[in-house]
Order: C-alpha cells, then structure tokens, then sequence
C-alpha cells in the first residue's frame, strides 16, 4: 500500500522551501509535489523510514545550491513562454487582415511625416507615450493580477519582466535614434518611411501590452494556476 502524507506534512514541506529561500509560491507548489511524490515512494518502500529521513534523501538529489538551479530554470522557461507567445502576437499582424491595418497606419504615417516633418512624429510618439502611462495609472488598482504581486509568483514576475521590455524598447528608442525627435526638420522618403513603421510598431506594442497582454495572462492563469489562490 502506496503511503499518502498527511496534510501537516505537506504544510511542513511547503515550510522547508521557505527555509530553503523559495520565495515564489508557484515554484514552491512544484518542488513540494517533487518531494511529496519522492517521500511517499520512499516510505512505500521502506515503513520505518522516518518523514523527515525520506525529506533530507528527497533534498540530496537537488544541486548542492539546492532550489536555486530550479528555479533558475523555471525563470528561463517561464521567460521563453511570454515571449513565444508575444512574438506570435505580433506576427499575426503579418497576416490578414492585420496586414491591411498595418499598412494603412504606415501609409498615412508616411504621408503626414512627408507634409509636417519630424514635428509630427513627435507629437504622435509624445501622445502615445503619454495615453500609455496615463492608462496604466488608471488601471493600476483595477487589475486582478497586480504588479506588486510579482514578489510572489514567478509567472506573473517574469510576464512583468518581458512586457517591461516592450515599454523600456518604446520609450527609449527613440531617444537614442539620431534625429527621429527633432523638432520641425524636414523628412525624407527613407526617414519617413521608417518613422512611420517606427511608430506602426510602437502603437501595435502600447495596445498588446495595455489591452492583450493582460487578458492573456488572466487566461493563462485561470487555465493553470487557480491553485495559487492569487490576492
């Protein structure tokens, strides 16, 4: 007969990662499944084994850094997800009918860079910038899933790290592109053209991130993780 741990012994293993400095309270689920399935084989095996002997042979086959490899790699693997995903989001836009609205942007981007020259561009980049964080404080505490709560959960701290990227990518790049926020100089066919697949992209960014990008996480999270019990 298979042994079963008992609940306070699961709640002492989900103490033994915080000990172990596991902070994050979807990893600690996961070890603590890895060393409960380890520990009860082992006293399925051997009746006199102790809980806590089975506990310390359970540990000893992780890394001599213990956890920290583990969650390493789940940090590596939850990182790769969001930008699988992110990166497939945008590639619809290399579809129909995405395509269409994105060449329509691009073109009358084009055209008012040509008429009004790098002063457009930077009232629309300016405006952009500005709706994003003017939104996101809106939404700050109406979001289920907030970004305090990243502390806690290395899904949503990695979901946080790679939109991060995105804002940080729109935000400064043009900064440091020579002469795309100039005022009032004159646009060429080259300049205007990338201008407006500049500014195409950022606003396809701002929206994911304000308005996809959210619900993909909520989706994910409903799908995989109601155990977690999110604040």
């Amino acid at each position: 007969m298979s042994k079963q741990l008992s609940k306070l012994e699961i709640e002492k293993l989900f103490e033994f990662t915080l000990q172990k400095r596991v902070r994050y309270r979807d990893v600690q689920f996961e070890i603590v499944d890895h060393l409960a399935s380890d520990i009860e084989e082992q006293m399925s095996v051997d009746h006199s084994l102790s809980f806590e002997s089975a506990l310390q042979n359970a540990y000893s086959k992780f890394p001599i850094t213990g956890f920290a490899q583990f969650v390493m790699q789940k940090s590596e693997a939850f990182s790769k997800f969001w930008r699988r995903h992110f990166f497939s989001y945008f590639l619809e836009f290399l579809s129909l009918p995405k395509i269409v609205i994105s060449i329509l942007l691009v073109t009358c981007f084009y055209y008012l860079f040509r008429l009004q020259g790098t002063s457009a561009f930077s009232i629309l980049y300016l405006s952009l910038i500005a709706f994003l964080f003017f939104k996101g404080f809106l939404s700050w505490g109406k979001h289920r899933y907030k970004i305090q709560d990243q502390k806690n959960f290395l899904f949503l701290s990695t979901y946080y790290q790679q939109v991060g990227s995105l804002i940080y990518f729109v935000v400064y790049l043009p900064i440091v592109v020579p002469g795309t926020i100039k005022f009032g100089n004159e646009m060429g066919f080259k300049l205007s053209l990338v201008t407006a697949i500049l500014l195409t992209v950022y606003g396809i960014i701002i929206y994911a991130c304000l308005y996809v990008f959210p619900h993909k996480l909520e989706s994910e999270i409903k799908s995989k993780y109601q155990h977690l019990n999110f604040a």
